[in-house]
């Protein structure tokens, strides 16, 4: 190579260099990008809800919301889904199949250019299971090396916690979709085991010790 091919190379590669801190900065000033979801708090004032950015205020709009989550674990906004209802509860039609819903409420904040933000830390890892919305357990992911979780609401459930898993091993739903699904952990692509038909709903999610009042 010639000394000015040398030079070309190093003055890319200091560009490059200078990009990627540059883009780091960024990131650090929002905290924590999460997938497409911004990490960080979410204040409110006189003008509305608003993140600081690079000590910047970016306001953001506040959108409630509602989407449905079948007993398959898909997620679907209200546009997305038509629900029915029969004797069991809630469900729809995917590929000429039935499955069982649950919806569920939730909040949006979004600033002018459409990025989404969010206040939830993640500093350690929970497990949720509720029946009907209602808590019936909480207790730290990390904390547990082998239990037996019994469920006798409006049907039947059980549940494994093992080795940092959460798994349905049994459950009286007509369809039995809890159980075929894999067992979840703080990692999961989606990490909700969801029983419809009996109500049940088990997650594995970020929290904060200090955040977690009851552990059951």
């Amino acid at each position: 190579m010639k000394i000015g091919d040398f030079i070309i190379i190093f003055i890319v590669l200091g560009l490059a260099v200078i990009a990627f801190l540059s883009f780091s900065s960024v990131a650090g000033d929002l905290t924590q990008d999460n997938g497409n979801t911004i990490i960080t708090d979410i204040f409110e004032d006189n003008e509305g809800h608003y993140a600081l950015v690079k000590d910047e205020k970016v306001y953001l709009d506040k959108v409630d919301g509602e989407y449905y989550i079948d007993d398959f674990g898909r997620k679907f906004f209200t546009d997305d889904i038509v629900v029915l209802s029969d004797a069991i509860g809630d469900y729809h039609i995917y590929d000429d199949e039935k499955y069982y819903v649950l919806k569920f409420d939730t909040t949006y904040y979004y600033d002018s250019e459409g990025n989404e933000y969010s206040s939830d830390e993640v500093n350690d890892y929970i497990v949720e299971v509720t029946y009907d919305g209602k808590v019936l357990y909480k207790f730290y992911l990390t904390d547990i090396t082998n239990r037996h979780i019994v469920i006798d609401e409006k049907g039947h459930n059980e549940l494994i916690v093992k080795d940092g898993y959460v798994d349905m091993i049994h459950a009286d739903c007509p369809d039995q979709n809890c159980v075929y699904m894999e067992p979840i952990t703080y990692d999961s692509w989606y990490p909700h085991i969801i029983c419809a038909p009996n109500k049940i709903v088990v997650s594995v999610y970020g929290g904060d010790h200090e955040r977690l009042d009851d552990i059951v």
